[in-house]
Parts: C-alpha cells; sequence; structure tokens
C-alpha cells in the first residue's frame, strides 16, 4: 500500500509542476508570440540602425528617406544590410509602419502581443534610438 500511494504522489506532484511551468511560461502559444515579438523587436532595431546610419557616408544635405523600402534604405545607407524580410511582420505580412516626421527625426512601429515582455526579455541596449515599450514603437534622429 505504501508503494502505490507513494507512487501516486510522485505521480501528483510531476502533473503539478508541469502545469505550474505551464502557467509560469505560458506553454507553446506564449512561446511562439514572444519568438515573433522578439523578430519584431530586432527587425525595429535593424531598421533604426539603417535609418541612423552610423557606418555609413553622410553628406551635407542628406536627410531620411520618404518610404521605408529597400531601395530607399540603400541609397540613404549603402552600408545598411537590410533585406526585404526585414520591412514586414513575419507573423502578418504586413510592413511595418514608418513615420518621417521631418528630414531628422523619425519612428518605426510594430503591433507586438505584449511589449513590456519583449523588452524584458530581449533587454539589449538601444543607443541612439529609443524603444517605446508603450507604444511599440523606435523613434530616433539622424544627423
Amino acid at each position: 500500500m505504501n508503494g502505490k500511494l507513494f507512487l501516486a504522489l510522485a505521480i501528483t506532484a510531476v502533473c503539478a509542476a508541469v502545469i505550474a511551468g505551464l502557467v509560469i511560461v505560458g506553454g507553446p502559444s506564449q512561446g511562439q508570440r514572444d519568438q515573433f515579438d522578439s523578430q519584431r523587436y530586432e527587425e525595429l532595431e535593424k531598421l533604426a540602425r539603417a535609418l541612423l546610419c552610423k557606418h555609413g557616408p553622410h553628406f551635407p544635405g542628406n536627410s531620411l528617406p520618404r518610404e521605408l523600402t529597400i531601395e530607399s534604405l540603400r541609397v540613404h545607407c549603402s552600408s545598411a544590410g537590410i533585406d526585404a524580410d526585414d520591412l514586414t511582420d513575419d507573423e502578418t505580412a504586413e510592413p511595418y509602419s514608418y513615420q518621417r516626421r521631418d528630414d531628422h527625426d523619425f519612428s518605426i512601429c510594430a503591433n507586438f502581443h505584449d511589449t513590456e515582455r519583449t523588452l524584458r526579455l530581449n533587454n539589449q541596449e538601444w543607443y541612439e534610438g529609443s524603444f517605446n515599450s508603450k507604444t511599440g514603437c523606435v523613434s530616433g534622429w539622424y544627423r
């Protein structure tokens, strides 16, 4: 009888641990949402770096591109290293929202499942651009 009771308690403990783990982590669907959000975050960072063009030539009178396309980014910053996939959300296939406020001020936005969680999970430093976890946008100033 003691062996059966021990086995029942062990099975119960294992099941409880698995359920608690799923509740804490969020399960497979949460993992998939985290993966899409992480990809969005990385692509916004890559696009912001291309717009800031820290490693490319700066010419007098240069300004931000009027629209966010591969061609306009290559003209703006030849060293950008941007692919067409970087311009669109992998989950929805929608392009990221680009707003050019003037010749030097921009923002790029994405629709995240959970921006606060994404920021905690990625925990990357934004240098010249700044990520706003409330709006899901990165803003920057091109010099």
